[in-house]
């Protein structure tokens, strides 16, 4: 074989070798308003970023909070950058082992005064997302009362370039330190492709609050060393009440703590 298709074949396989292990990042742009009646009072604007690697995955979320998913070992790590400290969980998160007696109780005795139930629609439109053609759901969690405990509507889009499939293991490992774990994200997780768009409604007395996330751009990223890792400096801890705090609407359930 001739030199030079010798060198175009290393050339060839060097680029193949180089897309292979290429890292994708997905980047969201997230927008909250307040109103109250037409009059919007107040906007904030800020960003998050989501990486797919090789049985890796990570999701910087603006409140400080970085998750990490190690497919590969079922685990999830959770790191927090204002107090420089992380965790470590095995995966699926059972919520129930990081509470006591007391509180499985005072959580059981919650869900059922309110007694929350999920209204989730398809709406037949297909819309366009960005780049993106996708299907519009939406959803409500009502409770005792008819009261409201959250509504939103999300748009799904499978007509993505790159493999999301890690990236929603990512989303599905997380669903339990979220409000209403196991109440309504399958119905969003179990559906093809991933969400594109969502917004979610807060009503508060004469108050309205809007949040919007949109996925803006996907591309490919240099593999970056400790991307995947906790750095050196942080600290490990062990699970408190505070990762459950928003399990309920009531807020913290009182007694919870690692079980040893």
């Amino acid at each position: 074989m001739p030199v030079y298709r010798l060198i175009l074949t290393a050339i060839s396989a060097l680029a193949i070798a180089l897309s292979i292990r290429a890292d994708v990042v997905l980047e969201f742009s997230l927008l909250r308003t307040a109103h109250q009646g037409e009059r919007e009072t107040a906007r904030d604007e800020t960003q998050a970023r989501a990486w797919i690697g090789h049985q890796r995955a990570r999701l910087d979320t603006p409140r400080k909070a970085t998750f990490i998913l190690w497919a590969k070992e079922n685990k999830l790590i959770v790191l927090n950058s204002r107090e420089k400290t992380y965790l470590v969980f095995d995966l699926p998160i059972n919520e129930e082992d990081y509470l006591d007696e007391d509180g499985l109780r005072i959580k059981k005795e919650i869900l059922a005064e309110i007694d929350p139930a999920v209204r989730f629609q398809r709406l037949e439109s297909l819309e366009t997302i960005g780049s993106w053609p996708a299907h519009r759901y939406h959803i409500e969690i009502t409770g005792s009362g008819d009261r409201i405990f959250y509504e939103g509507d999300f748009w799904i889009s499978d007509r993505l370039p790159s493999d999301m499939s890690l990236y929603k293991e990512l989303q599905r490992a997380i669903e339990p330190l979220g409000v209403f774990p196991g109440l309504w994200k399958h119905h969003i997780l179990d559906l093809d492709g991933i969400v594109v768009q969502r917004t979610k409604v807060d009503k508060k007395g004469k108050m309205q609050f809007i949040t919007r996330e949109t996925l803006e751009a996907i591309r490919e990223v240099e593999p970056e060393r400790g991307r995947y890792e906790p750095p050196a400096d942080y600290q490990r801890i062990e699970a408190d009440s505070q990762l459950f705090a928003e399990s309920t609407p009531a807020g913290p359930i009182p007694g919870a703590a690692p079980r040893r």
